[in-house]
């Protein structure tokens, strides 16, 4: 089997996608392994060989992560894997990172994933206090 690069997919499938939603003038992506949700080659879930996915759970609880597999590049429904995490706390953040460097994506996705946890944590912690207000 043959292998093309990344940037070769992304020029194919970018302008037509099933994962491309564009709201006005911005281009978003629904694609488990985007982890900003940006639709551009540098986010995307769909070209790169090798992609992380981080968003929340069912009704806000809980992180789900999202990977790319090396070995079920062949097989579609198998190719992305995920696993939920129910709480978000340094825990779940630790396994999160175990799990990244058993599957050999690069340290930067560290601080990626320490930001996007913040991010979700604090989203929470905010509507916690709304309905407390209220």
């Amino acid at each position: 089997m043959t292998t093309y690069s990344d940037q070769f997919i992304w020029n194919i499938v970018r302008k037509q996608s099933s994962f491309k939603v564009q709201k006005k003038q911005y281009k978003f992506s629904n694609h488990p392994c985007s982890f900003n949700q940006k639709y551009n080659f540098t986010n995307s879930g769909i070209a790169a060989q090798k992609a992380v996915g981080l968003k929340k759970g069912h009704k806000g609880k809980g992180v789900i992560l999202s990977f790319k597999k090396k070995e079920n590049f062949n097989k579609p429904n198998k190719f992305v894997s995920q696993k939920g995490f129910e709480t978000r706390n340094k825990e779940s953040q630790k396994k999160v990172m175990e799990i990244l460097k058993k599957n050999d994506f690069c340290p930067c996705y560290e601080k990626k994933i320490t930001r996007k946890y913040r991010k979700l944590g604090y989203e929470t912690k905010k509507k916690e206090v709304e309905e407390k207000k209220n």
